[in-house]
């Protein structure tokens, strides 16, 4: 029996990646870090196979990828016994059942519509804390920096509207009342 060939990448939704921050549900992928409790491991289904996460990084708000493994039943397994700096090969317990970690798969996650970015803006400058100190909501929204992708146009639109004025306060309370021009809450954030 020939091993099986796994993807290198994989690009999934921006929703499995978040932390549980700023009133968005964790998702699952974060949910499966496993590299602090190994060998007993957190898992995620991605079409039918099992992964864990060992390890996560995040570039910009809304940018992320994680080093993630599949699990193997441990008689099933055919690949190295160790590999140097990694997790590959190593043995793994999950639901009571012995495992081998599969080649390392790294997850993208995908980016959000112009209409879920001007979403997770609003959420960030209101509940942002520190990082979001900023008078003004259109004051917090030039303070990003360049902004790439979508967040291109959910910025430009947002800096053209009437909430670009609003301090913390009156726009959370803004979106508490639903007032949402794109219809979305932040529970339609959820996963």
């Amino acid at each position: 029996m020939r091993p099986k060939i796994w993807p290198q990448q994989i690009e999934t939704s921006w929703r499995r990646f978040s932390s549980g921050l700023w009133g968005i549900p964790s998702g699952d992928i974060i949910e499966a870090y496993s590299a602090d409790t190994f060998p007993k491991v957190k898992t995620f289904r991605e079409a039918g196979q099992l992964y864990t996460n060992c390890g996560i990084g995040y570039s910009r708000f809304f940018h992320a990828y994680a080093n993630c493994h599949p699990l193997i039943p441990e008689a099933d397994y055919q690949g190295p016994d160790r590999v140097e700096r990694g997790y590959e090969g190593r043995k793994a317990i999950f639901s009571r059942q012995n495992f081998r970690l599969g080649p390392q798969v790294v997850f993208v996650s995908s980016e959000p519509s112009p209409t879920e970015c001007r979403n997770l803006l609003r959420i960030l400058y209101t509940e942002g804390g520190w990082f979001a100190r900023h008078d003004t909501y259109g004051e917090f929204l030039q303070s990003l920096g360049e902004p790439s992708g979508n967040e291109i146009e959910a910025r430009k639109l947002e800096l053209d509207g009437a909430l670009a004025a609003l301090q913390k306060e009156a726009l959370r309370s803004w979106l508490e009342n639903g007032n949402s021009s794109s219809g979305l809450t932040q529970l339609d954030l959820a996963l």
